[in-house]
């Protein structure tokens, strides 16, 4: 088996989410056990508080994932970043792959726990979220999070071309999760979206899968794009996230699951 990861206005609607452009307005800084953060808060006022974890790429904390962070704080949700990759990036910063960074040290899932403890306590106690979403590309920390019943952080997830994770992740999540995909991508075959398909089946939680044509891996936090498709999934992968109702936002998947 081939293995596999109400708010009211006002507030810009978050559908604008999927662009790249502009200065990030949130915070870079470190949380009480020295991990990286990047913070931005919500503007207008809201009747009440959600909270979203982000988990970012494989090229850490920097511009895209600072603006999409923003983007989600426009969106009504306190947006939090951890440093699960252990790379964080100055505004124009290069990037240089962790092998050629002197003393790199890739966080491991005991440093990733603590980065989501301290998160989950500054959002819920200090800030004083009710709900808290997991978003993220690659998926394997959300899963793991998700996979563990002694500690649950998120209400419900979503994460976008998902690698290297296991079918028992899927048939072990605790939360509702959403799932995107692409048709060319090359680290994720289709037998691969199967095993994630069958494993969420067998765990009950309510789903929701999303395959998108003609993009390769990587398409839903890519900056530069040179097809319509790869332009269109990217924003539909962002509205994925965040479901915008007449009412106003909230986490994706968070109405359904009501029902479980």
């Amino acid at each position: 088996m081939t293995d596999l990861e109400n708010f009211p206005t006002p507030g810009p609607c978050a559908f604008s989410g999927f662009q790249c452009e502009g200065k990030p307005r949130g915070v870079d800084e470190k949380d009480e056990d020295g991990y990286g953060r990047y913070i931005s808060m919500p503007r207008g006022n809201y009747d009440r508080k959600a909270g979203i974890i982000f988990f970012t790429d494989a090229k850490g904390i920097w511009h895209n994932s600072r603006v999409f962070a923003d983007q989600f704080a426009d969106a009504g949700y306190t947006a939090y970043i951890i440093n699960s990759t252990g790379i964080i990036r100055a505004e124009g910063e290069p990037y240089v792959p962790p092998a050629k960074i002197p003393g790199f040290k890739k966080p491991t899932r005991n440093d990733i726990t603590t980065m989501l403890h301290n998160a989950d306590n500054w959002l819920r106690a200090k800030q004083g979220c009710h709900k808290i979403g997991g978003v993220g590309a690659g998926g394997v920390p959300i899963l793991n999070e998700l996979s563990d019943k002694k500690t649950l952080y998120f209400n419900a997830a979503f994460i976008a071309h998902p690698t290297n994770t296991t079918k028992k992740l899927f048939d072990d999540i605790s939360a509702p999760l959403s799932v995107a995909f692409g048709d060319n991508d090359s680290r994720i075959d289709q037998r691969a979206r199967h095993a994630a398909e069958n494993g969420l089946i067998k765990s009950s939680q309510p789903y929701q899968i999303s395959l998108y044509s003609h993009v390769h891996h990587g398409f839903a936090a890519r900056r530069a794009f040179t097809t319509e498709a790869e332009v269109f999934a990217k924003k539909q992968t962002f509205i994925q996230a965040i479901t915008c109702k007449s009412s106003g936002f909230m986490i994706v998947l968070e109405t359904i699951s009501q029902f479980s």
